[in-house]
């Protein structure tokens, strides 16, 4: 059963809501449960027979996940033949390693850092790791201290892509996904200064370029 807006409006905003309101609001969480819980137990049951060898489970997986964790993988990596590299050699480690999950409903997290740890190796292998081009072309040390939390998510990842690989290695890992410090200095075999060092100056650069980007907008505008 769907719940129109209006419906959702009338028993958010209209006081005490009325014995209908309730019971709409009731059946609408009740459904959104059902639903939840009825995806959950369909990829426990995909990931169960993933785990038998099943080939129709494991496309599915692919085919739901795949799109996601291409994202991920082109986060990392510039050039799309790299990060779809990067995605299957990905997948591939996931269904060999499957049976070490021990929380199915975990699962996604869990493929995802398989997916980052597959973009480091790929990474290594080009020799582009810590490779960083004239920083000063990158980077404006008079930037402000925090990013612009106005600005769009796309365009946000657009300017990421633009970072040299060690930058932009560290700010996904830190500010996207949510690794210390000290995590992605394991990770990547660096201390874990330096790995405070590429963040900060990944910051300013991508600051740089979002204030280069509104001296653009705002001269276009100017000259109408």
């Amino acid at each position: 059963m769907l719940v129109e807006f209006s419906q959702i409006k009338n028993i958010l905003y209209l006081g005490q809501p009325s014995e209908h309101g309730l019971r709409l609001l009731d059946e609408h969480t009740t459904m959104s449960k059902i639903i939840a819980f009825s995806k959950s137990d369909n990829l426990v049951k995909r990931l169960s027979d993933c785990r038998k060898g099943d080939e129709r489970a494991m496309r599915w997986i692919f085919e739901e996940y795949g799109p996601k964790m291409l994202g991920v993988c082109r986060r990392y990596l510039h050039r799309n033949d790299l990060a779809e590299e990067a995605l299957s050699s990905g997948f591939a480690r996931v269904f060999d390693y499957l049976h070490t999950l021990r929380e199915d409903l975990r699962f996604e997290g869990w493929m995802k850092s398989i997916m980052v740890r597959e973009c480091i190796d790929t990474i290594r292998r080009e020799k582009k790791y810590w490779q960083v081009d004239d920083p000063d072309s990158y980077v404006n040390l008079s930037t402000h201290e925090v990013v612009d939390s106005g600005v769009h998510a796309e365009d946000l990842l657009n300017l990421i892509d633009t970072l040299p690989a060690g930058y932009r290695m560290v700010f996904n890992l830190f500010a996207i996904e949510g690794y210390s410090h000290r995590e992605i200095a394991e990770m990547l075999g660096i201390s874990e200064n330096t790995s405070k060092t590429q963040y900060k100056k990944s910051r300013e650069a991508i600051q740089a370029r979002m204030d280069i980007q509104k001296k653009t907008k705002n001269y276009s505008y100017g000259s109408l």
